[in-house]
């Protein structure tokens, strides 16, 4: 017992303690370690994309290839035999496919073919009504002078006139309501020496008979009587009909200011008040030039003012 007491003791090493350094140093290595995994796996992870894209590509540029030797030897064909490998060809396609996906590959694929047929038959229905359109016979043409908004024109009148006469289907009524003429501007212009196509064009489409009858304010009649765009009445109407439209003559001087009948006062009329002019006064001047267009003024003065005179209207 007393060996054992006296027996020095044996000194107790305990471990020392990590420095806070020391513990800073293995968390680096720890994260570096790990930073070292992640950077790996990437390496894995972007070798195998490229690995897979690689095999993408090869396979892409395989079927571009397949596909220009396909189109290469299908041009050699012969146009039969080629229209005849193209329809084999789209139809094997196709029997892998459910209806709609069959539908979206054909509008796709044939996507330009589509448009142009489209394009076409706009193009071949614009002018076949526009071919329709122009060589339809008018039962009346008319201008309407002045207006400051030919929207607001009413029309109405023209379906009642075709049926009043009875005119076949085929004929039609011509309206332009698009000239702003008068004689103080058109003096203006001329002085000037500036260029109108209003005052060059209107005038030229009446001296080829395109107008049978024009509705105008009173500047439009001035500026119509002065050029002799309007016939004046007494020559234009036989005798038996200029007495009936004397209470109605408005007169102006024409180009060398001679003062003659150009136009009647239309103003009191049903027609008149229907058309919306937002005139003051309301005339009418005859410009035609053709027998037609004299055969059409008729109609039209015994349609608005009712007068008893003999007309012919144009048969089917």
């Amino acid at each position: 017992m007393k060996e054992y007491a006296d027996a020095p003791e044996k000194e107790i090493k305990q471990k020392p303690e990590k420095s806070k350094k020391d513990s800073e140093n293995e968390k680096a290595g720890t994260k570096a370690e790990n930073n070292g995994k992640e950077e790996k796996n990437d390496r894995k992870k972007e070798v195998i994309e490229n690995s897979e894209e690689t095999e993408e590509d090869n396979e892409a540029e395989k079927d571009v290839k397949e596909a220009a030797e396909d189109n290469l030897e299908m041009r050699l064909l012969p146009f039969r035999e080629r229209m005849k490998a193209k329809r084999a060809k789209l139809k094997k396609t196709l029997s892998s496919m459910s209806k709609k996906e069959q539908f979206s590959y054909i509008l796709f694929y044939y996507k330009w073919t589509f448009l142009a047929i489209t394009i076409a038959i706009v193009c071949v229905v614009s002018i076949t009504l526009t071919i329709y359109k122009n060589t339809r016979p008018f039962a009346l043409s008319y201008a309407v002078l002045n207006i400051s908004n030919p929207m607001d024109l009413n029309r109405g009148f023209e379906a009642e006139y075709l049926d009043y006469y009875g005119f076949p289907k085929k004929y039609q009524i011509n309206l332009d309501a698009q000239r702003h003429l008068d004689k103080e501007t058109y003096l203006k212009v001329l002085n000037s020496g500036q260029d109108s196509a209003d005052y060059t064009g209107f005038p030229a489409l009446c001296f080829n008979g395109r107008f049978d009858v024009v509705v105008t304010d009173e500047k439009g009649a001035e500026y119509c009587s002065m050029q002799e765009i309007f016939n004046p009445l007494q020559s234009y109407f036989p005798a038996d009909i200029y007495p009936l439209l004397e209470d109605r003559i408005y007169e102006a001087a024409n180009n060398d200011d001679v003062v003659m009948p150009f136009a009647i006062d239309i103003s009191d009329t049903a027609f008149a008040k229907s058309l919306n002019t937002g005139y003051e006064k309301v005339y009418l001047g005859f410009p035609g030039t053709t027998e037609e267009n004299y055969q059409h003024a008729k109609l039209f003065l015994k349609f608005i003012l009712g007068l008893d005179i003999e007309v012919t209207v144009p048969e089917d």
